[in-house]
């Protein structure tokens, strides 16, 4: 190899061990919505709450806060997919039912659904 190629090879080298430094002190994005809540009691096909709701989705974690200040912190488990454990280390299974719009979280005493199409503008004046 030459020395003008040595020199080049070089610069390469340090661009991109510049390059990764950048990309591994880059922030987790994580992909946040405002949404609809539907809470129904376990066991119970009536409806308790209908309430606005952030719904939060970061390597694989997932977070749901209400309107109403309470919130749920799952964390997947290696049992399966769609199987979670919450802040208190009680399992939550996804469930389907909803399609496209939206999904459903059972937990040990109720179900929450998550609607991504609610009237937004109605959510977030809720939020604030």
């Amino acid at each position: 190899m030459t020395q003008g190629a040595g020199a080049a090879w070089g610069r390469l080298g340090a661009c991109s061990l510049a390059l990764v430094t950048m990309l591994v002190a880059l922030p987790a994005v994580s992909d946040t919505l405002s949404a609809r809540c539907d809470i129904y009691p376990r066991g119970v096909s009536q409806v308790s709450k209908v309430l606005p709701c952030q719904f939060s989705q970061r390597q694989g974690y997932v977070s749901i806060t209400r309107s109403d200040g309470i919130a749920y912190h799952l964390s997947p488990t290696s049992e399966a997919v769609g199987t979670y454990l919450d802040q208190d280390e009680q399992p939550v299974y996804r469930r389907s039912g909803l399609g496209s719009a939206g999904l459903i979280f059972q937990m040990p005493e109720l179900s929450v659904y998550v609607y991504w199409n609610a009237d937004i503008e109605t959510i977030d004046s809720a939020l604030k």
